[in-house]
């Protein structure tokens, strides 16, 4: 573990855009909106995990967030259900 840092882990139910990432390292989203009703909202999400400085893991069920976070994610997973992308 890296000086500095928690092995603290905290469940957050809440609207995702309520949520701070500063301090994430694996955001796990289920349940999302339909795509087209959806799209910005997920263009919301997507800018702030962009913007972060921190590395973090994202676990999407049903993903209809991937095509936003090209711009800085890959998939290191896809079954076609769950999605799991990296920053770099």
């Amino acid at each position: 573990m890296k000086k500095g840092r928690s092995n603290k882990i905290e469940w957050i139910n809440d609207d995702i855009m309520n949520a701070h990432f500063e301090e994430a390292d694996l955001i796990y989203i289920y349940r999302p909106a339909r795509p087209v009703q959806g799209a910005s909202l997920y263009r919301g999400i997507a800018e702030r995990l962009i913007n972060s400085e921190r590395n973090i893991t994202v676990f999407s069920v049903a993903d209809c967030l991937a095509p936003f976070l090209k711009e800085r994610f890959f998939t290191s997973y896809d079954d076609g259900h769950l999605k799991i992308m990296v920053n770099y």
